[in-house]
């Protein structure tokens, strides 16, 4: 029997296949304004509490994840320094922030980040050691500096104090020449590795709980390089001071040809140097008094004198040549001293 051919049966129809999404269209190119630099800079909103450094209080500050904040310390033309806690370490620390304003400028930016850099790498007993340095992320990324807390008196303080009547005069006076002389030993090593600090006054050194003499701030320091006429090494030339700093008793410690925008040099910190001597002799009485009265030292030797003078000249070529100088005839009375009668000295000034 032939076999019976079966039915086809209708095939059913392949199943359509899912449609593809079209592809996204492109916009089209529109080029943007140009970003300034003051767009991109770190913005603080006025009247934010984080805007407030110096006088937010203890805790308001967000200086997260790495520190906390414990209050204010002090508070200088650029910068404002509080007091944190280091949260890795566990160790209290001196958090040195940039101001807001100072902070949109590039050249101060810079100029702060150097700070760090030379304070860091330059290993003394009587430089503020910096711990680290970044930005703040969660404070507008305002650039920090932490550094080792030093606790003490400023030598504005220190030479403020007036003499009790159970005090030897003599030894207190030699005692402040003492603290003038380790700032000046500090100041040759700086001079040693290349930097002028042009920036030195009562308010920036300090004597700790330690007896260390600190000098607190490297703000303005330049580097030396370029040399004057007949005199040798660690000159620079600025003529633009970049704090442009208001009138302050502290503007009395800066040499004339530093203000005037002119060479400054190993000579500018002499002259700064022969301010504190001064100070240290003739007391704080009237912080802001410019000109140096010499006549408010007559009560000191003629050594001193002598050095004081010298040192204050508004001629930079007619001051000890370096610190160096100043530090051998300084070094010298001290000797001297230590073997001869105490002199006598009149006490012109009250706390």
């Amino acid at each position: 029997m032939c076999p019976i051919p079966t039915p086809r049966t209708a095939q059913a129809p392949e199943p359509a296949s899912t449609p593809r999404r079209a592809p996204p269209m492109r916009r089209a190119y529109r080029p943007t304004a140009r970003v300034t630099e003051q767009e991109t800079a770190p913005f603080v909103r006025i009247g934010h509490p984080q805007c407030a450094l110096e006088s937010a209080a203890p805790g308001e500050l967000n200086l997260r994840p790495y520190y906390q904040d414990e209050g204010l310390l002090g508070a200088g033309q650029n910068t404002v320094i509080r007091q944190a806690v280091d949260l890795r370490l566990g160790r209290h620390v001196a958090l040195k922030i940039l101001r807001r304003e100072p902070a949109q400028s590039a050249d101060l930016r810079a100029l702060f980040i150097r700070e760090a850099r030379l304070s860091a790498s330059i290993d003394h007993p009587g430089i503020a050691t910096v711990l680290s340095a970044g930005v703040l992320p969660k404070l507008h990324h305002l650039p920090y500096q932490a550094l080792r807390i030093v606790r003490g008196r400023t030598l504005a303080e220190e030479f403020r104090f007036a003499f009790r009547p159970d005090q030897d005069e003599a030894s207190i006076f030699r005692a402040r020449t003492s603290i003038v002389l380790r700032v000046a030993k500090t100041i040759a090593h700086l001079h040693q590795h290349g930097v002028i600090h042009r920036d030195l006054h009562p308010a920036n050194c300090m004597v700790s709980q330690f007896d260390e003499v600190v000098i607190l701030d490297l703000g303005i320091v330049a580097l030396s390089g370029v040399q004057p006429p007949s005199r040798g090494p660690n000159v620079i030339t600025d003529p633009i001071d970049m704090f442009n700093e208001p009138p302050s008793p502290k503007l009395r410690f800066k040499a004339p040809e530093q203000l005037r925008g002119q060479q400054t040099g190993a000579f500018t910190d002499v002259y700064a140097l022969g301010g504190l001597l001064f100070s240290a002799w003739a007391g704080l009485t009237d912080p802001t008094a410019t000109p140096f009265d010499l006549a408010q030292i007559t009560h000191a030797p003629a050594e001193i004198r002598s050095l004081i003078t010298a040192s204050l000249n508004p001629r930079w070529h007619t001051r000890p040549a370096t610190v160096r100088a100043f530090i051998h005839h300084l070094q010298q009375w001290m000797d001297q001293s230590s073997q001869a009668t105490p002199v006598e000295a009149q006490v012109i000034w009250s706390a």
